[in-house]
């Protein structure tokens, strides 16, 4: 069963909500939004059904079965109905902890399908855990994209076609990929709000693929 939030619709997740995704937890279509916002001692987890240590033993194996990195979407940037088009969507996160599950996934990974859409995580941790099979990764196509205060352990992060504002984050063993994107001034990379970067050093970089530093602008 897939979860959609269609057009028009608000979804709000209050604090301490667990939610967990046997494919693909919640699906933002076109011009819907999902707002997740916890706090610092009630986060909203987002996790694999798998996961027995948040919300009971919910596919009711007992120990049976184990969670696996990367194995199922939390959140996904999809289409809207009959088209290919992913437009529009907003979706915020704060105070969330996403556990072996792929944070953000776009349906599409063009210029065409993000315009309009805007996605904001701030203060927020996402971790694939150690010992366990899998490659977790955050791969968001947008026009908008902010990620503060937050930090990513072993969750790479990659941005395509984004107008990209990545400040005060730690990256720990997960490297950042950023496409595309019409200005790369935004990520902070010395200062006070510079990004970290911890790890092997395989895992600590910061790539770039036809993006851009604006006239005017210093990076």
């Amino acid at each position: 069963c897939q979860f959609v939030i269609p057009d028009g619709v608000t979804l709000t997740i209050e604090p301490g909500t667990v939610v967990k995704s046997f494919d693909t937890g919640v699906t933002v279509a076109a011009g819907g939004v999902l707002t997740a916002v916890g706090t610092g001692e009630a986060p909203v987890v987002f996790t694999d059904w798998r996961d027995d240590t948040v919300g009971g033993d919910t596919n009711g194996d007992g120990n049976d079965s184990t969670p696996e990195n990367g194995s199922a979407d939390a959140i996904l940037l999809g289409q809207s109905e009959g088209s290919w088009q992913q437009t529009s969507q907003q979706v915020t996160l704060t105070h969330v902890n996403m556990r072996y599950v792929n944070p953000v996934t776009s349906y599409n990974y063009d210029n065409r399908s993000s315009k309009l859409a805007q996605v904001r995580i701030t203060d927020s941790r996402f971790v694939a855990q150690d010992d366990v099979p899998g490659d977790p990764h955050a791969s968001i196509t947008c026009q908008d994209a902010t990620v503060t205060g937050s930090t990513f352990t072993g969750v790479a992060l990659n941005l395509s076609y984004c107008d990209a504002d990545l400040s005060n984050n730690t990256f720990e063993h997960a490297d950042v990929h950023v496409s595309h994107s019409p200005d790369l001034s935004g990520i902070d990379l010395s200062g006070d709000a510079a990004n970290t970067f911890t790890g092997t050093p395989a895992r600590r970089t910061l790539t770039t693929f036809k993006s851009m530093v604006p006239a005017g602008t210093t990076w």
